[in-house]
Parts: structure tokens; sequence; C-alpha cells
């Protein structure tokens, strides 16, 4: 970069102003004078390029994509959200639904839109402790979803993700994996009602009595296509104990043992409830989540064990012991945190790439804050990511092949300047069975799939990076290195704009369809993550991800 070129993008990010994304004109600014008919009570920032307000607000946390809204809108009720759809159409604009901005293509900030920022609502009622049901506005954080359950109630959790700082909304909407997923189902199995406001304006409920189409499609067939959920009636995990460990393995050459010992642990008995330790002492709980992450000079192993029964540190370490994941004969291990027993909001922030309990980098204070206030912050520069991230399945038994695949990858980013990352998640347990079975949701990635792979790496957040091309490489590399070993699925919470959207959703795709077209026929919702329809203003079948 020249020394001009430098000086002119310190002094954009400085004065908050930024180049209008490309196919915006920098001089398209918006007024509220143009929508006259949004709702009085809500705050509104209109699209101005040299308001540093407008720039912070106009993209969620991943911005991969730069995008430029016409308007961002605050509702503070359903009502409010009900004529600010009514109103948009009525000028042939497209509202976008927005509850945490994690979408990884930015489909939560489109140009040229009015997004329906859902921060504003964010509340937690306790319906019913018996049945442990909790009405939660999809503008809620997940963090703030754990700090209200546990407040309430140390031994309630949702089974939902890690990242404190995604919405519920669109986490719900994507089915929602989280470390507790073997165990308890994904987030989407435990919403029990929502009401949503749809393309007409109307504010319906969705459950399994009302409108129970729409209540299908909202538990994992992506966000944003069929209306705009207000809230959700949670049903809260009952987890009376909590033991985690974190294993860093320190030799990436390993990479191929390790996860192939790793992939026999997660598919056999020990991994399971009910499970027989050597010398035939059972446990009564779940290793819930064995997460696997690779880095260019690591392998770290982070387990969540979570019991229907007391049970101890000596018990999880028996288990750790029997997986054959700590064999120093095998392995060339530490670890950063050793086999304990934490509370809830410690086992879902230890998850967190980096987090530890032993190494001073994560306390059990520090946990809880950051669960507590999970980036409530405005979207600075500073707390954007920049990133370029993917995901695949893969179904049975992994064969030789894969694992040397994966040793190729882990091998070819090793000398890498960007920071990347492969991370694999294990599925079986509760999350089998069929679509829709047991009254469950449209989420489509459940029979026969053993993990999930996400990859991706991470760049400079402000500047031009010139490791990016390389880093891009590596991943378009990875991707056609995977190809022979995964199913062609993706999982919607990790949406790509390179890959069919029909991959997302599986064999739940056609049904998804129907239902679009009862609740949404004039296509009121879309956004790029499209199937085209000839005469269609832009999509037959989008999903906004309303992250």
């Amino acid at each position: 970069m020249q020394f001009h070129q430098l000086i002119l993008a310190l002094c954009l990010i400085i004065a908050g102003g930024r180049a209008a994304p490309q196919g915006v004109r920098p001089s398209a600014n918006a007024t509220t004078s143009s929508l006259p008919c949004l709702p009085p009570g809500a705050e509104v920032i209109t699209r101005d390029f040299n308001d540093p307000n407008y720039n912070i607000y106009a993209s969620g946390q991943a911005i991969f994509r730069d995008r430029a809204p016409l308007a961002v809108l605050y509702p503070r009720s359903a009502d409010d959200i009900s004529k600010t759809i009514v109103c948009a159409r009525a000028h042939g604009v497209t509202p976008v639904a927005r509850s945490g901005g994690h979408s990884y293509e930015g489909l939560s900030s489109l140009n040229d839109t009015i997004i329906i920022d859902l921060s504003q609502m964010a509340t937690t009622t306790i319906l019913d402790s018996t049945h442990r049901l909790v009405r939660a506005s999809t503008g809620m954080r997940l963090g703030n979803v754990y700090t209200a359950l546990y407040d309430h109630n140390s031994t309630w959790s949702f089974p939902s993700g890690v990242c404190p700082s995604v919405g519920l909304g669109g986490h719900v909407a994507a089915g929602g994996y989280g470390t507790l997923a073997r165990h308890k189902g994904l987030a989407a199995d435990n919403v029990v009602a929502a009401t949503v406001v749809l393309a007409n304006g109307t504010i319906v409920n969705a459950n399994a009595n009302e409108n129970a189409d729409l209540f299908w499609a909202i538990r994992g067939g992506g966000g944003g296509s069929y209306g705009v959920v207000v809230d959700m009636t949670l049903r809260a995990a009952y987890v009376p104990e909590n033991y985690v460990v974190k294993i860093n393995y320190t030799n990436v050459h390993e990479t191929a043992k390790v996860v192939e010992a790793w992939y026999k642990w997660v598919s056999g008995p020990l991994s399971s409830r009910n499970s027989s330790l050597p010398g035939g002492k059972t446990f009564d709980g779940w290793a819930a989540n064995m997460q696997l992450n690779m880095f260019k000079d690591s392998i770290t192993l982070t387990v969540r064990y979570t019991p229907e029964t007391p049970s101890s540190v000596d018990d999880f370490s028996a288990i750790i012991a029997a997986s054959g994941m700590a064999d120093s004969s095998k392995f060339t291990f530490r670890y950063d945190t050793e086999p304990a027993k934490v509370d809830m909001l410690v086992a879902q922030t230890l998850f967190l790439s980096g987090s530890t309990l032993h190494s001073g980098i994560l306390t059990p204070s520090e946990a809880h804050d950051f669960v507590t206030n999970p980036q409530r912050r405005p979207a600075n520069t500073s707390w954007k990511d920049r990133s370029r991230l993917k995901s695949e399945y893969v179904r049975g038994k992994p064969d030789s092949g894969f694992y040397a695949a994966l040793q190729r990858v882990v091998e070819q980013g090793k000398d890498l300047s960007s920071n990347w990352f492969v991370q694999l998640d294990p599925y079986g347990g509760v999350l089998s069975g069929a679509v829709g079975a047991d009254g469950r949701g449209a989420f489509a990635h459940r029979t026969d799939t053993s993990f999930l792979i996400q990859y991706g790496l991470y760049f400079n957040r402000t500047l031009p990076d010139p490791s990016l091309p390389a880093g891009m490489s590596w991943l378009d590399s990875a991707e056609r290195t995977f190809k022979p070993f995964v199913t062609g699925e993706h999982y919607q919470g990790y949406v790509d704009l390179d890959v069919d959207p029909r991959s997302f959703y599986g064999e739940s795709y056609e049904k998804l369809k129907t239902v679009k077209r009862r609740y949404d026929p004039e296509n009121v919702f879309w956004s790029d993550l499209v199937t085209p329809k000839e005469g269609a203003k832009g999509v037959w079948f989008g999903d906004g991800y309303a992250h």
C-alpha cells in the first residue's frame, strides 16, 4: 500500500466515513421523509455515508461483504414491526430482519433495504417453572438468554451455540447447533411456540396447533423468508452438573491420527448415556460435545460432560482416560484446562477459541462477564469480523482417504500469514432421526450425519490485507480436498453464497417452498440466497438469515 493510500484509509476510519459498496451510488443517502409511514416511536438511522453512526450499524458483526441499507429501524413492539413491513411494501422497499448480525454473508443487512433490527426487543419472561418454559425476544443475544436462565435457576440452560453475541432469532432459524446438541437437541428442537409478523403485517401465533407449517419452517428452515419472528417460547434444559476439559495437541503432523481417534470416540458407546467404563462402572450422562479445532500450530479438543445424576471429577477423568484422547504414548499434548467441574456459564464459554480456565486466559469470573455482557457495544471496526467461512457434512464412517485429506489441508496452511481454522462438531445422540419426527422442525441434517466441518480464515478488519490472496487460495484448495468425502450439504447457520441454496435444506426444501408460497406469496422477504423463479422480482425461495 502506498503512503497516501494508508493515510486516506486511516482518515476514513477515524472520521467514521466509508466508500459506498459496489452497486450503491455514494450520493444515494436517505431520509425518513422518504418513508413517512414508519412507526413514529421507533428509532431510525438513515443512510448517510458521512455519518459514523450509520457506518457502525449498517452492517452486523460479520462483514465479508459491506452492505448499505436505506435505513436501520429499531422497533419496540410487534406492532412497530407490522407497521414497518406495511410501510416498506407500500414504497417498494424490502424489509429485512436482523437479530444479531452474525450472518457470514451479511444477509441481515442488504443494500437498499430497511433493516428491522430487533436488538431493542430483548426480554425474557419465565412462564412455567415446572415445565421450564420461558418466553424470549428474538433480539436477545444467546449470552443474555443463558444469563437470564442461570439467574433464575443455576441448573437451567438452553441448548444453543457457544458464541454469546449471536442473536437468538437467526440461531433458531438455522437450527441452532451447540454444546448440548447431542444430549438435549438443537435450539430449534426446544422451541414450543413463536409470535410472527407476516408479509402483510398480520401478527400470528405459530405452534403445533396454530400455523403448524409455519412453526415447522421457522425452526431450522432459515430465517427472514416467512415472516419476522418477534419472540419464542423456549423449553429450557435441566443440566444439574457440568464438567469440562481442554486438551491441546501440539504436533500438527499428528492431525490425522488425532482425528481418527476422535471419531472412534464420538461414534462409539463411550460418548453416549449409560455407557460402561473399563472395570464395569457405568455413568449416567453424556459427553454432550467433543469439539475438535485445528489451527496452524496446534489442535484443541474441548469436551463438555453433562451427567443426569451427581458425578465427580474422578468419574469424568476416567471417561477421558478411557476415550484414548489423553494417551501420551500416542499423542503430544498438554492440558489447557484439566478435568474440572464448572458452572453453566463457564461451560458455555470454554468452547470459545483460546478460552481456558487454568492458563490465565479466561478465569471463571471473566467467563461470567463475557456471557453476561455479550458484546452489546457498538459494532465498530475494532469489533467486526472480516472472515470467509465454509461448512461441510460427513455422513457415515470416514475412510483413510478423509484423514489423509485433512492432514493435507492442515499442512498446506501451516505457513500462511492468515489465521485459519478447521473445526469438527460431532452429531448423533438425540440429534439423529427423521426430519419433523417427534414434532421437530425443518432442520434436515440428522440421519446418519457423523459430524460437521467448519473451516475458514480471518483477515485484516480495516486495511487491505496482502495475505488474503494466499489465504483464499488455501480455502479454495481445502474445499476441493474435502469434496470427495462430504455430502454436498451445508449448515445454514454458516451461510455461503458460493453453494446451491438447496444444499442448506436437504429433504426439507420442497416443503419449505410450499410454506413460503403460502405465507409470503408476493415474495416480500427476499435476499441474495436465492433460487430463481421466472417472473419473480428476485427470488423464488430466499432466506434472510436474521442472525
